[in-house]
């Protein structure tokens, strides 16, 4: 809002519509309201199935449990917040949500040799491609043929055995791997 109300002092008026068309949500007829007044209304408006709510707080307060505690019981919680150049997302999407990047990675690709069909799941990878991975990574798989279940199957949890081998748990009741 500062920013807004320094372009009205020192700019003249083309200036500051110019300005505000560069924020999606903020219109001429918004300065010198709170940002929040003005945003709110046309956020919801993006998706009637999802209630969009006010917080309440400051710019620039933490975002602390008792402000997140009434939308507890199921609803999951998404809070966005950008400083100029740099922001910050909270996501709570409730207990049973897991998060399996924790190291905020892009994802891995590779190329594999051969799945063992027994208790294990032993994975091989192509000669030369180290696999990258540590345990209790988590793998998904695609274009495997002859063990086509687990083309697109939930992820499984891995165990490294060497850089070009991991096991990915039981694979005895799949196809051969071709």
């Amino acid at each position: 809002m500062q920013t807004v109300k320094k372009k009205v002092i020192l700019s003249t008026a083309s200036d500051i519509t110019g300005a505000l068309q560069k924020v999606y949500f903020l219109r001429e007829e918004d300065i010198e309201k709170p940002r929040t007044a003005s945003t709110l209304p046309r956020l919801a408006e993006l998706n009637d199935y999802v209630p969009i709510r006010n917080l309440g707080g400051n710019a620039g307060q933490k975002i602390l449990v008792d402000l997140i505690r009434p939308f507890q019981n199921g609803v999951h919680f998404i809070s966005a917040e950008t400083r100029g150049l740099f922001g910050s997302v909270l996501n709570d999407f409730g207990p049973r949500f897991t998060c399996v990047d924790h190291a905020r990675e892009q994802c891995l690709t590779g190329m594999i040799v051969s799945v063992e069909k027994d208790k294990e799941g032993l994975v091989t990878c192509l000669d030369e491609s180290r696999h990258g991975l540590e345990d209790g990574n988590f793998v998904t798989f695609t274009e495997v043929q002859g063990m086509t279940d687990l083309n697109g199957c939930n992820p499984r949890k891995v165990i490294v055995k060497g850089p070009y081998t991991f096991a990915i748990g039981d694979t005895s009741d799949l196809g051969e791997y071709v």
